[in-house]
């Protein structure tokens, strides 16, 4: 039996993942022609898999496991069947994207996120990508810490930053993110900015770092890459009050607050 396509609206979304944090650039730079071809399938159909999680997710109120367990199989199943069946490192990101879905039960049982947790939290955040990046490394050498490092470090700043430009989108479907989380468990919206932008901050910083850090060829071809970021991650800043605003106007609501949701729960 052969595999289903991936729907359209995914394919799009994963596209964009991929290509936003240059995850298909890094893979066309390690990998030869057949070896990039069967990881952009392999690491697509994973991706496809964990985008079912978040489309639950924001679908639904209230969390289920047993609703839950048999998309997490899948992802497993699509981790098993790629090149990354035997490598630490996918097991690893994957691991800390299952961590990741137990944040998303307390946000939606309303429980309280200390801001103190954010940076731990966007590590595991970021783990959906970062498999597909660690799935890159399976079909030779692993690079050097200082490598694995920096593009870790990336995808944290970029999953903060994105999240930011996506907040007119994740008000209206209940999808959280960094700049909502307190709001969402407790109700002080400030928490949420002011935290989220001391970490993206201290991220954007701990990315110079890092790129100091990178051997001198990979420094040189990064350098772009780290000056768009940072640019794109002090833009995000300016403009973390529009959190404030969205919330004042009511465009940011509580799950069940939304207009014909109330019948829909009942």
């Amino acid at each position: 039996m052969g595999r289903e396509s991936i729907p359209s609206f995914r394919s799009e979304k994963i596209e964009e993942l991929f290509r936003n944090r240059l995850v298909h650039l890094l893979a066309r730079s390690v990998l030869d022609g057949n070896d990039y071809t069967h990881w952009l399938s392999s690491a697509a159909e994973i991706q496809e898999a964990i985008y079912r999680i978040d489309t639950y997710y924001e679908a639904n109120g209230s969390l289920s496991m047993p609703a839950e367990q048999p998309m997490w199989g899948l992802v497993e199943t699509r981790i098993r069947e790629s090149n990354g069946s035997s490598c630490f490192s996918v097991w690893k990101r994957f691991s800390e994207l299952r961590q990741y879905s137990h944040i998303e039960s307390r946000i939606h049982a309303f429980d309280m996120i200390d801001p103190r947790e954010f940076a731990h939290i966007v590590s595991l955040k970021a783990a959906d990508v970062q498999i597909a990046r660690a799935l890159i490394w399976s079909y030779g050498t692993a690079p050097p810490q200082s490598v694995l490092d920096f593009w870790a470090c990336f995808d944290q700043c970029g999953e903060l930053i994105e999240d930011l430009a996506d907040i007119n989108e994740d008000g209206g479907d209940w999808n959280f993110n960094f700049w909502l989380y307190s709001y969402m468990a407790e109700g002080d919206v400030a928490r949420s900015v002011i935290a989220s932008s001391q970490i993206l901050s201290r991220k954007l910083s701990a990315l110079e770092e890092a790129h100091m850090n990178l051997p001198t060829v990979e420094g040189i071809r990064c350098a772009e890459v780290v000056q768009k970021t940072l640019r794109a991650g002090r833009r995000a800043l300016s403009q973390c009050g529009m959190v404030f605003d969205l919330v004042g106007r009511g465009t940011i609501l509580r799950y069940g607050e939304e207009p014909g949701m109330l019948g829909a729960i009942a």
